[in-house]
């Protein structure tokens, strides 16, 4: 009896010894083989006849807040995609749930922070893992070169599963800062190469599928807030003012005759310029939803403590609509035009 018992315990110590040689190697040759693939953001901007800049998402605080970690990846994605060269943005996360949803956070914040117009950033919804995030973008979205941005450790990973999915993707990795769980991660993501290598191997099918969607089209066709049925806002008239800090400011964003404009009117301080139609369409096409949460909780930026906004929209088959939501983002944005001019 002892001699089996000690064979079972020497045959398990052998299968333990070989699973984790398993893990080590296959750890080894998923970092290894990457490595070319990993490139500098000033790289990253010089690709050219790249579909997309895929973020992959991790977690969103309760509050409906980008975690610090998707915040770094999500301003690292908005400084490439500003250098010009990369057309669209691919927001990829968990929206599994009714009250979960990061890929309208991820979307949320790039229109805020950044210079990203709605119309080319894309949503997937069903991005509940690295791998079903990269084989959606080329099954779905139809991505067969990508800029993959998360962080360094989990880099890796991610482009060893484009590889073999058969996407030509090159990574843009941020170093992870965190302390707080650093080790787990760590730990956790040499367990997850290995499950994904094997996962490559087979390609089985992601949770959901779906109907195409062309990355090259239009991103508002993936935004899961319904449609105003007035069609797309064409000027916007705001009243801003704050009884308690002396202010009374109006603005305006219009077009005329094909040029596209923004005014501000200070308490008789008047300034008006021409800016260019992309920025025209960023104003006419910001999250109105979101708008109406507190907006400021989604950025660094100082607030201003405007008591009133007093806000009329005008839609392309001329109807109107009165509202009285914070529309500090959007005057944020006017401010910033106008003093660059």
């Amino acid at each position: 009896m002892k001699k089996i018992l000690k064979r079972i315990i020497f045959i398990l110590l052998i299968l333990m010894l070989a699973a984790v040689l398993l893990v080590v190697l296959t750890d080894l040759y998923v970092v290894n083989s990457q490595k070319d693939r990993i490139i500098s953001e000033d790289k990253a901007a010089g690709l050219t006849d790249v579909d997309c800049i895929l973020v992959l998402g991790c977690g969103v605080n309760p509050d409906g807040t980008p975690s610090p970690m998707l915040r770094d990846r999500l301003m690292c994605a908005e400084r490439v995609y500003e250098a010009g060269n990369v057309p669209k943005l691919l927001m990829s996360g968990d929206h599994g749930k009714v009250d979960y949803n990061e890929v309208r956070t991820m979307r949320y914040f790039i229109l805020c922070e950044g210079e990203a117009i709605s119309s080319d950033i894309f949503m997937d919804h069903a991005g509940f893992s690295t791998y079903e995030s990269i084989y959606r973008a080329k099954e779905v979205f139809g991505v067969k070169k990508a800029i993959i941005v998360t962080h360094e450790y989990h880099l890796s990973r991610a482009l060893y599963i484009a590889d073999k999915l058969g996407i030509e993707a090159y990574g843009v990795g941020m170093v992870d800062n965190y302390p707080s769980g650093k080790d787990f991660r760590l730990f956790r993501e040499i367990l997850a190469r290995t499950k994904d290598f094997f996962k490559c191997i087979i390609k089985p099918e992601p949770t959901f599928l779906g109907n195409k969607i062309d990355i090259h089209g239009d991103g508002n066709v993936t935004d899961d807030e319904q449609e105003n049925p007035n069609g797309e806002i064409t000027s916007i008239w705001i009243h801003e003012t704050g009884s308690e800090q002396g202010f009374n400011k109006t603005y305006k964003a219009y077009e005329e005759d094909g040029i596209y404009k923004v005014s501000r009117d200070d308490d008789g301080r008047y300034k008006e310029i021409e800016i260019e139609k992309k920025s025209y369409v960023k104003l006419m096409t910001f999250d109105y939803n979101m708008a109406i949460i507190d907006g400021s909780r989604y950025s660094n930026m100082d607030v201003c403590d405007a008591t009133y906004y007093d806000t009329i929209l005008t839609y392309e088959n001329g109807e109107t609509e009165e509202t009285d939501v914070s529309m500090f983002y959007i005057t944020y944005m006017m401010d910033k035009m106008l003093a660059d001019k």
